[in-house]
């Protein structure tokens, strides 16, 4: 499979690998519509694709090959898709736009959007259980309990999210339910299967959390301080809701601090994630993509200055 990727280091190549595999999984012929177009909709309207991308960086980083653990790459894009169906639904955040286009429940309406968001659920563990040839089903039976166990966090860190929340603490328990633990999810796929699993597996899951708490981080950073194409939709919804977050006013000492640190923490997982492969000094792919997260940081707080600057 490597040898079919026009550059099996470059994150272009292994984005469109992604994309074809989901536009093969979201054929649907059989779906009825509204709900199949609305389910390509969600999914198929753009992104980065970060998530599935870290488990393949990581899979080739650590010398495996991708289709050992692209539907399983796939199956996590799913189910982070079918959480922004719901949350932009009135009921949560009330989102009219996600990634720059009407959110799904405004462009199909609240019932089918619903739907939508379940049927993802449903096909993300489907997808994850669609073994490549001469895989294990049991390495499927694995991912799909930590598919799973990774979806049950998201919904409670949905419910946190709607509750009134003011400390750090709660912010940070917040980001580690609702976002770290997909990124989590993420890397420990990549490791299932692995010669060494029971070694990489405890600091997979460790390396997840650290990036995925950073991506959050970040994430309010640039939805504090970016713009309409920052952000993908024209206000901050953390605003419009009046939720208190790491970049809230009262809180922008304390979020500069804490991306920071966790930044930091992404290379002590690192550290010790390469300490367990010593024919590894790096890992090329799983770098890229982390340094395409600082670089949406940066390219923010540039801006940032500039305005301050030229008042």
């Amino acid at each position: 499979m490597l040898a079919e990727l026009q550059d099996p280091m470059d994150i272009s190549s292994l984005r469109e690998l992604v994309e074809q595999e989901i536009e093969s999984v979201l054929e649907l012929p059989q779906v009825c519509e509204p709900l199949r177009s609305a389910v390509r909709y969600a999914v198929l309207g753009g992104g980065k694709r970060i998530r599935p991308l870290f488990v393949l960086g990581l899979a080739i980083d650590i010398g495996r090959d991708p289709l050992d653990v692209l539907h399983r790459a796939v199956a996590l894009e799913l189910i982070h898709c079918s959480t922004l169906v719901h949350d932009d639904l009135p009921a949560l955040d009330d989102d009219d736009f996600r990634r720059n286009q009407p959110s799904c429940h405004k462009k199909f309406g609240e019932a089918t959007a619903l739907l939508a968001g379940d049927f993802l659920i449903g096909l993300a563990q489907q997808c994850v259980l669609s073994v490549r040839s001469g895989v294990s089903d049991t390495l499927g039976a694995k991912c799909s309990r930590l598919l799973a166990q990774s979806f049950c966090d998201v919904c409670e860190g949905q419910q946190i999210d709607i509750l009134e929340h003011v400390s750090i603490e709660e912010i940070l328990s917040l980001h580690m339910k609702k976002t770290a633990t997909l990124f989590r999810a993420a890397l420990a796929f990549s490791v299932i299967g692995h010669l060494q699993e029971t070694k990489l597996f405890p600091l997979a899951e460790e390396l997840g959390n650290a990036v995925g708490m950073y991506f959050q981080a970040a994430d309010d950073f640039i939805d504090a301080y970016g713009g309409t194409k920052d952000r993908g939709r024209p206000e901050s919804s953390d605003v419009k809701n009046e939720r208190i977050t790491l970049f809230s006013k009262e809180n922008e000492e304390a979020g500069e601090r804490l991306l920071t640190q966790h930044e930091e923490e992404v290379e002590r997982a690192l550290a010790s994630f390469l300490a367990q492969l010593p024919t590894k000094t790096e890992l090329p792919i799983f770098s890229q993509l982390m340094g395409q997260l600082e670089l949406r940081v940066a390219e923010v707080r540039k801006r940032l200055l500039n305005s301050v600057s030229t008042q």
